[in-house]
């Protein structure tokens, strides 16, 4: 109920903020949801009746954007989406895709039917929620990369676990516990399960990006020969991956990499030359260090990372919604549906 109540007082505010920006009479529509997430329809009279479904979120991260961007797909123009704060990378991602929306600063994309309404100089000054715990800092997200993956993982000894996810031993008790604790598992008779596994994955997400991934950054770099983009696959590789789009590439089999994320535990001098890479601030090669583990060997993960060379799948699902590129986003959802399912 409280959830309801903030959504509504995030309407409110943000129909007032509108009105006051178009200077016309607005009518809100309460209505039962007859749509897979409308809040509401909002009707403005601004040279013509415009109606919109609206859907009001509280913040928006990235890990939203590609369920949104799908969600309105065609009828986009009918859609407003409202939120507390949107970051602004997201802003220009939603621009591109043409979706409408608004945030209680004022800051806002409206088009459809000949209108278009948008501004983006009022002042934001997003509310953000601290994270406590481990669970969320770089030894947690590292565990809950394994967890994720591989949920079997939950009936494994710490020992396995603490390998797998490539952190010390004596932090697996308390980051199950911490788990267990926020809501994510439970116990199934004798067996501990991940429950709300999308929420989890999401979060994580989000995490992984603001917390982990900055910290692991290499370098950029590009191919020294630039026909090597398109023989990528036949590099002999030595503890080094693929992430992004060309281990989305293999993944999927529905995606030619432009650009490409190699996660290793290379240096940076050994990667030239494995690769015939130069660095590049500039270059459509981006390297991250390897922080992951070594599952154990009855965990299918293996046939990814000493295969195929690919990093987690929920890595890579990582590391595509993060891009802008709109086919980033549509093999994101493939790796999703497919890898990231909870089963």
């Amino acid at each position: 109920m409280r959830e309801l109540n903030i959504e509504k007082d995030i309407l409110n505010e943000g129909v007032k903020v509108l009105r006051d920006l178009i200077g016309v009479k607005i009518k809100t529509s309460y209505v039962a949801k007859k749509i897979p997430k409308q809040d509401a329809i909002i009707t403005f009279d601004f040279g013509g009746e415009h109606h919109f479904n609206v859907e009001v979120k509280g913040e928006i991260r990235q890990s939203h954007a590609l369920s949104i961007i799908e969600r309105f797909g065609r009828n986009k123009n009918q859609w407003l989406l409202i939120s507390r704060y949107i970051p602004q990378p997201l802003k220009e991602q939603f621009r591109k895709f043409g979706i409408n929306y608004l945030e209680l600063a004022g800051n806002c994309y409206i088009r459809s039917n000949g209108i278009l309404i948008y501004v983006t100089e009022q002042k934001v000054t997003p509310t953000r929620v601290n994270v406590v715990g481990k669970l969320w800092k770089p030894s947690g997200l590292k565990f809950l990369l394994a967890i994720i993956n591989t949920p079997t993982l939950l009936q494994a000894s710490y020992r396995d676990i603490a390998s797998a996810a490539g952190i010390a031993l004596g932090n697996v008790g308390l980051l199950l516990g911490e788990l267990q604790n926020s809501g994510y598992t439970k116990k199934v008779g004798n067996v501990e399960e991940i429950i709300n596994y999308d929420q989890l994955v999401m979060r994580w997400t989000d995490m992984y990006h603001a917390t982990l991934r900055p910290k692991l950054l290499l370098g950029r770099f590009r191919f020294l020969k630039p026909e090597s983009m398109f023989g990528w696959e036949h590099f002999s590789l030595s503890e080094t991956y693929w992430g992004g789009e060309p281990g989305a590439a293999i993944l999927t089999g529905h995606l030619t990499p432009e650009q490409f994320i190699i996660y290793t535990r290379k240096s940076p001098n050994e990667l030239i030359k494995m690769l015939g890479i130069i660095p590049d601030s500039n270059g459509n090669i981006t390297v991250f260090d390897k922080f992951w583990g070594e599952p154990p060997h009855s965990s299918e993960n293996v046939t990814f990372s000493e295969k195929k060379h690919v990093v987690p799948p929920l890595l890579v699902y990582a590391d595509l919604i993060n891009e802008v590129d709109s086919r980033d986003y549509e093999v994101a959802g493939r790796i999703k549906k497919h890898y990231l399912n909870g089963k």
